[in-house]
């Protein structure tokens, strides 16, 4: 069964706010590296991601929405994930048949909408929305990355999403705009630095 995700993500190659400042000093990244598969369409994206391969297809351009001197396109997907029946194959024939090699330091927030308040999280529960802050490097190249991605039953997501939106960008603290000609998903910002 696909899952439905709406999504708002901005890519820039500065780095858009102190990380200490919004996830504390004491939180460490989750450090990982996906491989995309080649990239044809800004709609469609194929990645290898620890022991799991996934497809997502946009679905729907749902609007621009603006927050806190902030603009972002929000976008539905939605995804496919299966477990590799096989082992992982080598980096050296991933990268020779065309695959890019992504690798991440993954900030993360959870957030609930389930009450009146927002609250901070350890897991999903009920409807929220993730917020994350995530570091990027294609080879040399180092870019960074800002998302939401809602959770919860399909009609309360696109709500939620905005909601703590929000709240986290009107509190974020000094932080660089995030413009809508930035915002996109994984698969257009590859076909654009590829």
């Amino acid at each position: 069964m696909p899952t439905t995700t709406y999504e708002i993500r901005w890519f820039t190659i500065e780095q858009p706010f102190a990380i200490e400042a919004v996830f504390g000093a004491d939180m460490q990244p989750d450090l990982r590296t996906d491989w995309y598969a080649p990239v044809e369409h800004p709609g469609t994206g194929t990645k290898l991601r620890e022991g799991r391969l996934e497809t997502k297809l946009l679905t729907d351009v749902v609007e621009t929405v603006a927050h806190a001197g902030c603009a972002g396109v929000m976008e539905r997907w939605q995804k496919w994930s299966a477990p590799l029946t096989e082992v992982m194959p080598p980096d050296a024939l991933l990268r020779s048949t065309g695959w890019t090699a992504v690798h991440k330091q993954r900030w993360l927030q959870v957030w609930s909408a389930d009450g009146s308040d927002l609250e901070l999280v350890d897991r999903r529960v009920g409807r929220g929305s993730l917020f994350e802050l995530t570091r990027i490097s294609v080879g040399p190249a180092v870019w960074w990355t800002v998302a939401f991605e809602a959770f919860g039953p399909e009609g309360e997501r696109r709500p939620a999403l905005e909601r703590v939106m929000t709240h986290v960008l009107e509190h974020l603290p000094e932080h660089r705009k995030l413009d809508a000609r930035d915002s996109m998903g994984y698969p257009a910002w590859l076909l654009r630095v590829r």
